[in-house]
């Protein structure tokens, strides 16, 4: 959304083994990515955010990376989930229960708008509901 022609690659062998590629499209290169997780969201031109899980983690910590400078930096921990669009992001944490604590920034925003809501089961972690 930040720019059309970059763009991460993940490509998953069998047993779930992966490689993560960066992809510039319009320079037709590829190379592999410095940061090796399955699911990234771009937060920005240079950088995107992703949560760091092991194979058996439900949560994890969540990072961003900056391509431009090649850094990471850690900004919490135990996150269930994280997405970005157009300017907001949103953080997904275990909260009691069955239910999680929905967290969303915007650059607009001083402090982060927070709400509780039920989670699901899903491929045997807790996730949040579908939504778009």
């Amino acid at each position: 959304q930040y720019d059309p022609y970059q763009m991460m690659v993940t490509v998953f062998s069998e047993n779930w083994d992966f490689h993560t590629y960066q992809v510039n499209a319009k320079k037709d290169e590829s190379s592999l990515s410095p940061v090796q997780v399955p699911f990234i969201h771009w937060t920005s031109k240079n950088t995107f955010g992703y949560v760091k899980e092991g194979r058996e983690d439900k949560s994890g910590p969540l990072y961003t990376f900056d391509t431009a400078s090649n850094t990471e930096e850690k900004l919490e921990d135990d996150v269930l989930f994280f997405d970005s669009f157009h300017q907001m992001s949103f953080t997904v944490k275990s909260a009691s229960g069955q239910k999680g604590t929905y967290q969303f920034n915007t650059p607009q925003t001083k402090s982060p708008v927070t709400a509780e809501w039920p989670l699901q089961t899903k491929y045997t972690n807790l996730a949040p509901m579908e939504y778009d």
